[in-house]
């Protein structure tokens, strides 16, 4: 996927039949009709993006066609319910949006991120206040223990630790 909303990943639990595609497909291209409706008058039917659009459409590359008016939503002022449609279409697609932060060790889910607003839910402060540990340029624990279950496992201190041995990053 080009700079779209996230990584790609179908997330389809079960094989659709050909039914249920094509009323998947009908559903995307109302939400991307809905949101090309809310695009500024000022955008021309001869602008290249939206002719992009067009042509991803008419061959049902319905993921470009999403990319394409993010795009053009991301270089013009756009209402909010152009986002909120473009969201209806990526989560109908099976496209992640929102990315789980999770325990490096064991898993654990922690937070979400929206990489459409860069918002987690909860913030990283109240990650923080909860015990959850982080890492720059790594990622996240959901306790000392399961950082220092980590390095156990790998065989070595790899991380920054405060006077009290704790992985410490951030005051």
């Amino acid at each position: 996927m080009g700079g779209g909303l996230g990584a790609t990943s179908l997330g389809l639990n079960h094989i659709m039949n050909q039914e249920e595609l094509s009323q998947s497909w009908k559903r995307t291209r109302s939400f991307l009709d809905a949101a090309t409706k809310l695009l500024p008058q000022s955008i021309e039917q001869t602008d290249e993006r939206l002719i992009r659009y067009h042509e991803w459409l008419e061959h049902n590359e319905l993921e470009l066609a999403l990319d394409e008016l993010k795009y053009i939503g991301k270089d013009i002022s756009v209402p909010k319910q152009f986002w909120e449609e473009l969201e209806k279409t990526a989560k109908n697609l099976g496209l992640i949006e929102r990315i789980d932060i999770v325990c490096a060790t064991c898993g654990k889910r922690l937070a979400t991120h929206n990489t459409s607003t860069d918002k987690h839910s909860p913030s990283p402060e109240q990650l923080l206040l909860s015990g959850a540990v982080p890492v720059p340029n790594f990622g996240w624990f959901c306790s000392q223990t399961c950082g220092n279950e980590f390095e156990k496992r790998k065989g070595q201190k790899l991380f920054q630790r405060d006077a009290d041995g704790n992985i410490r990053y951030y005051p």
